[in-house]
């Protein structure tokens, strides 16, 4: 939740609380995942960086620190959905290499980063939409394509280095502003 303390709330006025639980979890989540990977570490001789990682992610973040909406794009969209795409195969490998241990590890972690990707979609395009609709000054719903086209072109702004195939985890859903205000009107 931290991550987002930067933006001005006052924009932000429009996002259901619904927002907030999600990445709520999401913290929640990458604590649990510290915790796992920092005692497998140690169960193995080692410790939470000793082995030099890249900077990627942290890249991002700080090229992110005042957009929102290229924040979801970039860190939840691309390198978290990159992650999804590589960790069964390193599952894998732990588990040709006889450490059944290492591969629960990452498992568990994969598991719970599809609902991290998946919140990085719902509320990018949730965000997307309410600022094409604010640019437009109406609330019609927003075509998926030029959803996507804001997406691609946030990537090419923002993302530092090469993009491969854009993950199979990125689909533009049914989350979007019109559709969730009409969800809570029937509820």
């Amino acid at each position: 939740m931290l991550q987002y303390t930067k933006f001005n709330t006052n924009s932000l006025e429009y996002l259901p609380d619904e927002f907030a639980l999600d990445w709520l979890k999401v913290a929640s989540d990458e604590a649990k995942h510290f915790g796992m990977l920092s005692d497998r570490l140690k169960e193995l001789g080692s410790f939470y960086g000793d082995v030099v990682a890249h900077d990627g992610l942290w890249g991002s973040a700080s090229r992110t620190t005042n957009d929102l909406l290229a924040r979801l794009a970039i860190l939840h969209c691309v390198h978290e959905a990159r992650g999804l795409d590589v960790t069964p195969n390193n599952i894998e490998k732990f588990k040709q290499n006889d450490d059944p241990i290492s591969a629960e590890v990452l498992t568990t972690i994969y598991e719970d980063e599809i609902t991290h990707v998946t919140a990085g979609v719902k509320w990018f395009q949730f965000v997307c939409e309410h600022q094409i609709q604010q640019e437009k000054q109406n609330n019609d719903p927003v075509p998926k394509d030029e959803i996507m086209e804001r997406f691609y072109h946030i990537v090419r702004n923002y993302f530092n280095g090469p993009l491969k195939a854009v993950s199979t985890h990125i689909e533009i859903n049914s989350c979007s502003p019109s559709t969730m205000k009409q969800e809570r009107k029937q509820e």
